[in-house]
C-alpha cells in the first residue's frame, strides 16, 4: 500500500511530498515514506541545514546506490556522545568533524516494497502541510 500522497515537514524544514497512512502515526507525528528523488531534495536541504550545527549526515550508500546512509551527528557508534563539547568552552564557534571521538553511528535506509525510503519515520517529528492531488 503506497498511501496518500501529501507534503511534510519538520517546523521551517520543508515541504517535501511524501506517502503517508493517516491512521499510522508515531507520538502523533506523522510516518512518511518518500520516493528517491524527493529524497535527493532532503539530502541537499539537509546539507544546508547541519553546515554549522549538530544533525545527522545523509548520503547514498557508495557500495549500495540503493541504500541510504543516515550518520548520526550526535553519537558514535557505541551509543555515546560524539563530541566533546567542554572544550568550546572557550567560546570558539562549533565546527563539525572538530574534536569528535569515536566513529559515528550509522543507520541504513533500505526502500520498502513500493520502493519508498522511511526516512526519519517513526523517529522525526513530521506534521501533515497539506493533501497533493
Amino acid at each position: 500500500m503506497i498511501g496518500e500522497l501529501v507534503l511534510v515537514s519538520i517546523d521551517e524544514f520543508g515541504p517535501f511530498p511524501a506517502y503517508v497512512d493517516r491512521w499510522q502515526r508515531w507520538n502523533g507525528w506523522a510516518c512518511p515514506r518518500f520516493a528517491r528523488d524527493t529524497v535527493d531534495q532532503i539530502i541537499a536541504a539537509n546539507a544546508a541545514l547541519i553546515e554549522n550545527s549538530e544533525g545527522d549526515e545523509l548520503r547514498w550508500d557508495p557500495d549500495d546506490p540503493d541504500v541510504l546512509l543516515k550518520v548520526s551527528g550526535t553519537y558514535n557508534s557505541d551509543g555515546d556522545y560524539l563530541y566533546d563539547w567542554r572544550n568550546y568552552s572557550d567560546g570558539r564557534p562549533w565546527k563539525r568533524g572538530e574534536l569528535m571521538y569515536g566513529t559515528p553511528a550509522v543507520e541504513r535506509i533500505e526502500p520498502d516494497c513500493d520502493g519508498l525510503y522511511p526516512l526519519g519515520s517513526h523517529e522525526w517529528c513530521w506534521s501533515i502541510d497539506d493533501e497533493l492531488e
